[in-house]
């Protein structure tokens, strides 16, 4: 069986699951997207996210 994500494993995440698993069986990791996302990156999209949110939310209200 192979294991996939959205987005790569760190090697530090699949050693983690690797140790858990115990699985002879396993072949791979493989993931849907290939593009790595930092923190940092991460954390200024979701920002990003929720401000257009709230904005599109108090729009829908004024509108009323």
């Amino acid at each position: 069986f192979k294991i996939i994500s959205y987005f790569p494993l760190s090697e530090t995440e699949r050693q983690i699951i690797i140790s858990v698993l115990d699985q002879p069986g396993f072949s791979a990791f493989h993931s849907i997207f290939t593009d790595t996302v930092t923190d940092d990156d991460w954390n200024k999209t979701k920002n990003q996210i929720k401000q257009r949110f709230q904005n599109e939310l108090f729009d829908i209200n004024s509108k009323i």
